[in-house]
């Protein structure tokens, strides 16, 4: 299989099922590979590792903007572009080790 030939550290995946077909290849997660989802914010906190979006933050972001836009007359494209970044949460899950953070050397 291509789980076999490339042994893959962790897997990242965007659809639900991985963790059971890793299991049916006979991978104990996260000992033999890591699992982390993008897309399944029905996993029971713990179970598996998620990145996890926050669409209700995304469009209050969205309708702040438009008001702004709205209260300052400004219509038409923007001549100064403008890039609003809503950063995803990671969620701690049992399908990654946790390994600890080394200390920093101590200052000079």
């Amino acid at each position: 299989t291509w789980f076999n030939r490339h042994k893959p550290d962790a897997i990242i995946d965007f659809i639900s099922g991985s963790r059971d077909h890793l299991l049916r290849l006979g991978q104990t997660i996260p000992n033999t590979c890591a699992l982390v989802t993008l897309q399944d914010p029905g996993q029971p906190a713990g179970h598996i590792a998620q990145v996890r979006d926050d669409p209700d933050a995304v469009g209050a972001t969205a309708v702040g903007i438009l008001d702004q836009l709205l209260r300052h007359h400004e219509i038409g494209p923007s001549p100064i572009p403008q890039d609003v970044r809503i950063l995803p949460r990671w969620i701690d899950g049992a399908s990654v080790a946790q390994k600890p953070i080394p200390a920093s050397p101590p200052a000079r």
